[in-house]
């Protein structure tokens, strides 16, 4: 089922990508990297994080259940739809 995320629209227009220099730390949130997406799905055993600090500097990077992750440089069109 398709769900209305009209509301978040701004976040993607011109978004420009994730954490352009990541910090990684032990204890932290987890970043979902272009290396982490393989046919659609993530692996989550080996996530990196990143400061909660960081990733309050690239809160529109946030990614909410039902959101597409989309891969605009590098690996360009590696995707996946973020599950639970």
């Amino acid at each position: 089922p398709l769900v209305d995320r009209s509301d978040r629209a701004d976040n993607f227009a011109g978004s420009g990508g994730g954490v352009l220099v990541p910090e990684y730390v032990d204890d932290g949130v987890p970043m979902l990297r272009i290396n982490d997406i393989e046919n659609g799905l993530a692996s989550r055993d080996d996530l990196k994080k990143i400061s909660t600090q960081l990733s309050d500097e690239y809160s529109r990077t946030l990614l909410e259940e039902g959101d597409i992750a989309l891969a605009v440089v590098g690996t360009i069109g590696r995707s996946l739809i973020v599950d639970k």
